[in-house]
């Protein structure tokens, strides 16, 4: 089951998803069209549903004046994949790894569109490497994934898990031990440091080289691209940053017990899932410093995928009556 709570009224925990799952983990949101992409990695599949927000009292919702509803349809968007995370961009595509194959892939906004809206089906798609996608295939939504980078092509990728991309980079981290590390391709201006050595001026619609952001010799969880850095979770308790501006490495928080899911509502807060505390913590991302303070906002037992859901993005749909900020976690 998928469960949802509100900052504005933490213990608060309502389901929002109690059937066609079996073990959801990764969760990632598009404000633009309402979409919450699922990995199940029960079913091997990750799928999308449309979130909707309607009018609720506040002492029946606890505090928040909203209620949170998926639209009743579970749209298959990819099949047969080991994806423990997922991504989405501005623009609506999304990202995802396969562990099994070593992959790190993408699919556009506009064959996901197709495969809700038409008859086509997630097992009609095929994977392209990167180079040989057309550049009309966009405006056409082609039955593809498209592969960004391959383990058998770039021995970078091994056994990736964590995902995240701004639309211009990507970045994933590997969980295999001997491999562990946060790596990213891609990049703005020559002058953006993502990583220890320089950025380059690369787009990830083309076949770009990727460049190593952090190692370690235990495992890495989810990544999370901000303004400021780069951040990752470690199995050991701890969440990594790497600077944006000089490369460097900070450790945001060591005091965590497993922590999983990362997620940005694109101000200045970037929330994290803790398993072992079953909670949700929120720290300050406006800038790269080391022992960020944390402070508990959502519990939810056993919670590994996190989605920030924030009221200005709900506001199309009419039911906030105020500006407040507001911000949801599902798990």
């Amino acid at each position: 089951a998928l469960f949802r709570g509100s900052e504005a009224a933490e213990g608060v925990v309502r389901p929002l998803i109690d059937a066609g799952l079996v073990d959801p983990r990764g969760l990632a949101y598009h404000a633009g069209t309402g979409a919450l992409f699922v990995a199940d990695v029960g079913q091997g599949s990750i799928f999308r549903y449309i979130l909707e927000a309607v009018p609720c009292s506040r002492a029946k919702c606890g505090g928040v004046g909203v209620e949170l509803r998926v639209d009743g349809t579970q749209v298959l968007i990819v099949e047969d994949v080991q994806a423990p995370y997922v991504a989405v961009d501005a623009a609506g595509d999304l990202f995802f790894t396969d562990q099994r194959r070593n992959l790190v892939c993408r699919i556009q906004s506009e064959t996901i569109q197709r495969l809700a809206h038409t008859n086509m089906a997630a097992a009609d798609l095929q994977y392209v490497p990167v180079q040989q996608v057309p550049p009309w295939s966009r405006a056409s939504g082609r039955p593809q994934i498209i592969l960004l980078y391959r383990g058998d092509v770039l021995p970078l990728v091994r056994v990736p898990a964590g995902i995240d991309s701004d639309g211009v980079r990507v970045a994933w981290s590997n969980v295999e031990p001997e491999h562990s590390a946060a790596y990213a391709g891609g990049g703005g201006a020559p002058s953006v440091a993502l990583a220890s050595a320089a950025a380059y001026p690369m787009n990830v619609d083309n076949h770009v080289e990727a460049r190593m952001l952090s190692a370690s010799t235990g495992t890495f969880g989810d990544v999370l691209l901000t303004n400021m850095m780069a951040l990752y979770t470690a199995a050991d308790a701890d969440i990594f940053g790497v600077c944006q501006r000089d490369g460097r490495t900070v450790l945001v928080s060591d005091g965590l017990g497993e922590p999983r899911g990362l997620a940005w509502g694109g101000a200045g807060t970037a929330y994290v899932a803790d398993s072992a505390a079953s909670a949700v913590y929120s720290f300050p991302v406006g800038s790269c410093h080391d022992d960020l303070p944390l402070r508990r906002v959502a519990s939810f037992h056993g919670v590994f995928g996190l989605a920030v859901i924030r009221a200005p993005d709900l506001a199309r749909s009419g039911a906030f009556d105020d500006g407040s900020t507001w911000a949801s976690y599902f798990l």
